[in-house]
């Protein structure tokens, strides 16, 4: 979990001090200080808290659950279409060929084998890599 604690603190010439205390997290419970402190100012709040924080972490994994589902679901989903199309293509390409048309069904069977084959040798689709940041300030004379 991410925790970001930031501080600005000054100090007047009379002596006097200003401290401004900002602190984030993405954690779900409270640091127990926090529980403590808030225990002592009203103890009523402590379970409220505790029950919030349930809630929530209940409908995270029920989101995180259905987001998982999606993600299968479209994968699945493009290996059946993928799957199906190909074997569309062939399919046609034979038929094509039976009856007649040899050139029609190399065209259309050639593109689906070499798509086929493509896409199983190359993989997914990486992405290219990041580009270097330009300096600006060095000029090309």
């Amino acid at each position: 979990m991410s925790n970001r604690r930031t501080e600005i603190e000054h100090h007047s010439r009379d002596g006097d001090r200003f401290q401004l205390t900002s602190q984030d997290t993405d954690s779900p419970v409270l640091p127990v200080g926090q529980l403590k402190a808030l225990h002592e100012f009203r103890p009523d709040l402590v379970d409220w808290v505790i029950k919030r924080t349930e809630d929530e972490a209940s409908g995270r994994r029920k989101r995180e659950k259905r987001v998982d589902q999606f993600i299968f679901v479209e994968r699945i989903g493009g290996l059946v279409g993928g799957i199906v199309i190909s074997a569309l293509g062939l399919s046609i390409a034979a038929y094509l060929a039976l009856n007649g048309a040899q050139k029609v069904a190399g065209i259309i069977g050639g593109g689906t084998l070499v798509s086929i084959v493509s896409i199983i040798v190359t993989g997914r689709k990486r992405s290219p890599p990041p580009s270097k940041p330009v300096d600006s300030s060095k000029k090309k004379k």
